[in-house]
């Protein structure tokens, strides 16, 4: 059985390794400890996150998958070689010993000298959790990861890097050759969203041929670039009033007053069902489209889930991952030869002219288009919900 280990325990509570000594000795203080992870760890004395969080993601396609695990302190594990989880958060800096808005303190710095040996006769695996997160590939950011592992004399490939970043290795190997950290790329999305819905009742939805008042959707919360220069087209083309749009950045609301909140902002909540099924197409912005990322979230198969075709602003070919993952997409209704432009401002435009040519159809044409595609749509939601294999859990079946 897989075992993951922690170095540090309050009472029965498996502290999250990683977690800074200033943080630890807070957390001693507390009736409940877990609570200074709350609100995405941010401090409020030191105006600053906290790098690490719980772990529960990498967990998560775990249990998905029927991987049988168990969690314990480093000293009560059962077998002699474990794994020890660090689960980074947000932008992962603090731990790289990287000062932009989390505390700063190297994980390595946080290993006992019982752990660096465990490491270093190879009895540990160190796993960095960052599968919910896309980090964008940066050179730096991993020169950063190299210098502390070897400041402590650890070996690199003793080091497992699992991110939502489906281009991060292919980055990183092009840039870096010798003893390298191994990436694990994951879409940890999708089973998120397959799962919620199986908890939530939203695993019995059906493809439904209602007329519509909107031609598309497209919510958008945090603010990006890519999502504001798509409002501006749509706001300097006329084309809003053609579709259910959100901004806050801009304070265009239509799904309530939300703000980017943690509690307002949570990925799972699939509140929008009334703005899904009364438009006809999604206008995914993902979280990245300038950035060296290839990550796919619930915003995509929020879509599958409600039966809407979709136009992608991604990552360059983030449609050809998704149709790796199975999935079937709407060529013969949307020219989709975008998602083979690598030039962002030109892959950007393309995409711009497909939101302004349906927009022009009468809501009639939107409609029959919608019709021509149920098959796929209707596949998709089959897909999503099939048991098939979950992207990254190759790792623990060694």
């Amino acid at each position: 059985m897989i075992e993951f280990c922690y170095q540090d325990t309050i009472g029965d509570y498996l502290v999250p390794n990683g977690t800074p000594p200033l943080i630890l000795k807070k957390m001693k203080e507390m009736d409940n400890p877990s609570e200074v992870f709350d609100e995405g760890g941010y401090q409020d004395d030191l105006k600053l996150e906290i790098g690490v969080s719980t772990f529960r993601h990498i967990m998560a396609l775990l249990d998905h998958a029927k991987v049988e695990y168990r969690e314990c302190s480093v000293s009560e594990r059962l077998t002699e070689d474990y794994l020890l989880p660090i689960p980074l958060f947000g932008a992962a800096n603090g731990v790289m010993g990287i000062p932009n808005g989390q505390i700063v303190c190297e994980f390595t710095k946080t290993f006992s000298s019982k752990t660096l040996e465990h490491i270093k006769s190879k009895k540990c695996k160190v796993l960095l959790d960052h599968v919910n997160e896309g980090l964008p590939y940066n050179k730096e950011w991993c020169e950063h990861l190299h210098n502390i592992l070897d400041d402590s004399d650890l070996p690199r490939d003793s080091f497992y890097f699992f991110t939502g970043n489906n281009t991060f290795k292919e980055n990183y190997e092009k840039d870096f050759d010798g003893e390298l950290v191994n990436i694990v790329e994951c879409t940890f999305f999708e089973t998120y969203t397959k799962d919620y819905c199986n908890s939530s009742s939203l695993n019995n939805e059906v493809f439904s041929s209602h007329r519509r008042s909107k031609h598309f959707l497209s919510l958008n919360r945090s603010p990006r670039l890519h999502r504001g220069k798509m409002f501006n087209y749509l706001k300097k083309n006329n084309l809003l009033k053609y579709g259910y749009v959100s901004y806050i950045d801009e304070n265009y609301y239509v799904d309530g007053e939300l703000t980017t909140n943690a509690e307002d902002n949570q990925a799972g909540a699939f509140i929008e069902r009334e703005y899904f099924e009364n438009s006809y197409f999604n206008i995914v912005t993902e979280t990245w489209f300038y950035e060296k990322s290839l990550f796919l979230t619930e915003k995509i198969f929020k879509s599958v889930i409600y039966h809407q075709p979709f136009l992608l602003l991604s990552g360059y070919h983030s449609l050809k991952l998704f149709k790796e993952l199975g999935y079937k997409t709407f060529d013969s209704i949307i020219d989709e030869s975008y998602d083979d432009i690598k030039d962002d401002e030109i892959r950007f435009s393309m995409i711009m002219d497909q939101i302004n040519r349906l927009s022009k159809m009468t809501i009639d044409e939107v409609h029959d288009m919608y019709l021509s595609v149920k098959d796929i749509l209707e596949y998709n939601y089959d897909h999503l919900l099939s048991e098939h294999d979950v992207m990254g859990i190759e790792f623990f079946n060694q």
